[in-house]
């Protein structure tokens, strides 16, 4: 729900568990994405959630072989 309200930023996402706590938020952004965005995000998920996460900026994100989007993975493995 908080990435909803970036969907004129935000083209494409992807939530990664990426360690003990940690999570990566792996972002395709559109052309009014900005610096300030990043920050705005990492504020509604501290506000929401007591962590900021890691944001990364990303030109592609994976598929399945379906063709949808991966939007929740588990790197701990």
């Amino acid at each position: 729900a908080i990435l909803r309200q970036f969907s004129h930023a935000i083209l494409r996402y992807q939530i990664a568990k990426t360690g003990r706590g940690l999570l990566a938020l792996r972002i395709i952004p559109t052309k009014n994405f900005t610096g300030g965005t990043t920050k705005n995000i990492q504020t509604e998920f501290f506000q929401k959630f007591s962590f900021d996460p890691e944001i990364k900026v990303v030109d592609t994100l994976p598929f399945t072989e379906r063709g949808k989007s991966v939007v929740i993975v588990d790197e701990m493995k």
